[in-house]
């Protein structure tokens, strides 16, 4: 059973009944999110953690915020997309555009790995590719930047709307050398990176986290690497241990 509250009403939930297309039994173990709210409507996001098959695994519920309604769907973007091409979810899809109205594409949410953006103009779900990673904003996205290790050498990074019109037009480029962070840290042992990722993105700025291995077993030592973008041209990379990880 689920119980909600909102400010306009109360209700019981049963869930096996709700997500009968989804086999989902009572003693199924359920991790749920609060994805988006408005003063209308809100979204939950469930994982079955029982559950192997990713069609029945993600689930999403469309509510009202006076709960007369609820849409259940597997939460992947083209099922998403046949819901909003049938048309019932229609009063719902202003959740995923409603954080920013004159944007074309607007971060949706993520998927496992992969990030989806919304596009407001088609009013369907897209899928950002699973190895690129998109900005907090949702308005840049990071190219191989998704990867684990995150590929050195040259680094690309693409508005959204550049992005989505598949051109080769690039907002920033530059340069990492693993091989030069280990020698600045003086990592002699170092053998190569064991993971190398982002854990944070936005216009301006660029967290990574580096863990290098050691040339038999163990690790050789890990750093946090900060890009500051504002310089177009040459970006400046900043090494420090924040402690941040993913």
């Amino acid at each position: 059973m689920l119980h909600i509250k909102t400010d306009q009403a109360e209700k019981t939930f049963d869930l096996p009944d709700v997500l009968r297309a989804f086999d989902l039994t009572a003693s199924d173990r359920l991790t749920f999110t609060l994805y988006r709210s408005n003063a209308d409507h809100f979204l939950l996001r469930l994982e079955n953690i029982d559950k192997k098959d990713a069609d029945k695994q993600y689930m999403a519920l469309f509510f009202k915020q006076d709960l007369s309604r609820v849409v259940p769907v597997s939460d992947h973007a083209a099922a998403i997309n046949q819901k909003l091409a049938d048309g019932k979810l229609d009063e719902f899809s202003h959740l995923f555009s409603n954080h920013d109205k004159d944007a074309h594409f607007v971060k949706a949410f993520q998927t496992g790995e992969r990030f989806i953006v919304f596009d407001s103009k088609a009013k369907q779900l897209k899928e950002i590719n699973k190895a690129d990673y998109l900005s907090e904003d949702g308005k840049y996205v990071y190219i191989n930047g998704n990867k684990n290790p995150l590929p050195d050498g040259k680094q690309q990074i693409q508005t959204i709307e550049n992005y989505m019109a598949g051109n080769d037009k690039y907002e920033r480029t530059f340069e990492i050398s693993f091989k030069k962070i280990a020698k600045e840290l003086d990592l002699k042992s170092a053998k190569d990176t064991g993971i190398a990722k982002i854990v944070y993105f936005n216009k301006n700025l660029v967290v990574l986290m580096l863990q290098y291995n050691a040339p038999i077993a163990g690790k050789a030592g890990k750093t946090n690497v900060i890009v500051d973008l504002k310089n177009k041209e040459k970006p400046i990379a900043y090494l420090v241990d924040l402690g941040l990880q993913f």
